[in-house]
């Protein structure tokens, strides 16, 4: 699995090498044991010929899951602007297909309102200036008539800090939990992350590009599981050096492809926060966040 990106790809801040496929692949399997399903019960039972998408398929993990419970008639795509982390063709169930799409450019012809589910998850970090309409009105063009989206994503504003004991020390978290929800910009001035308020907006921004029927259901992991997702997603900006500790995997690729700073200062200021927190996190603290699934039909 290469690790180097071409320019296309720059909208995507993590790596694609083999630590970050298995930081996916265990993200993954948290979100399952949270959510509970692979499609929502809302959506309602396919046809034995249905057409499902999972855009952003990542390592493809949910799509082949999803494939295991269907019958074999039903036709898979996985979508995503690199298959680098999914596994070969070759060894993929012979309904399961893949396909390489910016999903911030337009839809393949022979894509358009092909798909009877359409289904996305947490990519949050590749919208930029809070506005992911051109998002939406792809995966609405993807859709067929009557087809059903689900949206899963982190209900990131929800963030708080919990912790197993009282007075536990949990001021580095506090700060990462505010830089979660702050604005935060990239090199080029893009807003990155903070200030999601579109997350929020979700429902509305689908109502307003195509949808109807829209519902937010929203579920939390259960407490001890806590630490575990502070180990892959946990909002640390910075990597910080060699002394072990939680949130590794997400640290060193989002700080390694998309952070890079002249800022001595700043630097040494993420990279004490960072450390500070993991510490905080091995005594019994965490950031937690809700989750949601957004489903909708198209008109």
């Amino acid at each position: 699995m290469a690790s180097q990106k071409s320019a296309k790809e720059e909208s995507y801040v993590f790596d694609r090498n083999h630590a970050a496929t298995s930081r996916l692949n265990y993200q993954y399997y948290l979100w399952q044991n949270a959510a509970g399903f692979y499609l929502h019960p809302d959506i309602p039972q396919l046809q034995p010929n249905a057409q499902v998408a999972d855009v952003a398929t990542g390592s493809g993990m949910w799509l082949l899951d999803l494939a295991s419970s269907l019958p074999p008639t039903t036709r898979l795509t996985g979508l995503d602007i690199s298959l680098a982390q999914c596994p070969p063709r070759a060894w993929l169930p012979h309904n399961v297909q893949l396909f390489s799409w910016d999903f911030f450019t337009e839809v393949p012809v022979d894509l358009v309102a092909k798909f009877d589910v359409v289904h996305i998850r947490l990519v949050a970090v590749t919208i930029r200036n809070n506005d992911p309409t051109v998002l939406v009105r792809n995966l609405a063009r993807l859709l067929k008539p009557g087809g059903f989206l689900q949206w899963d994503e982190l209900d990131t504003p929800t963030a708080h800090v919990t912790v197993a004991a009282p007075n536990l020390e949990t001021e580095a978290l506090e700060q990462l939990r505010e830089l979660l929800i702050s604005p935060m910009k990239g090199r080029n001035g893009e807003t990155l992350l903070g200030s999601r308020d579109w997350i929020q907006a979700i429902p509305e921004n689908l109502e307003t590009n195509g949808f109807c029927d829209v519902r937010k259901h929203t579920y939390c992991e259960a407490p001890h599981m806590g630490v575990f997702w502070n180990d892959v997603i946990s909002p640390i900006v910075w990597t910080f050096t060699a002394n072990g500790g939680r949130w590794v995997l997400s640290a060193e690729e989002f700080a390694d492809v998309m952070l890079k700073t002249d800022d001595t200062v700043k630097e040494k200021q993420l990279r004490s926060m960072a450390l500070r927190a993991s510490k905080e996190s091995d005594a019994g603290a965490a950031v937690r966040y809700g989750k949601m699934s957004i489903i909708a039909r198209k008109l």
